[in-house]
């Protein structure tokens, strides 16, 4: 069945399996989510700890990119209206844009 759909004989392409059947038989997973292929070697096991671990660091990630983005918008706050410290600004504004342009 696997050999008509193009998929080689020793691929196995099921959305539902039990747990310790997958442990006991891939080697290799291929995750396509958000239009991207991601390989995981090891068993079903290791699968799931390592999505688990990549997703506490996705988390810690955004975190601190939201923390960033808030101590900059109180520096522009705070410098915008002083003509001085106004070039010093600059700088921030367009790592905000940029932060913005990458989310998109």
């Amino acid at each position: 069945m696997s050999q008509k759909r193009g998929l080689g004989p020793r691929t196995l392409s099921r959305r539902c399996a039990p747990q310790d059947f997958l442990n006991g038989v891939c080697t290799h997973i291929i995750w396509l989510t958000q239009n991207r292929l991601t390989y995981y070697t090891g068993n079903y096991d290791t699968y799931v700890k390592t999505v688990q671990e990549n997703e506490v660091i996705q988390q810690k990630k955004h975190e601190k990119e939201q923390d960033d983005i808030k101590h900059i918008k109180q520096f522009i706050a705070s410098c915008g209206a002083r003509a001085p410290r106004a070039a010093l600004v600059y700088p921030y504004k367009r790592t905000l844009v940029l932060v913005w342009r990458r989310r998109c």
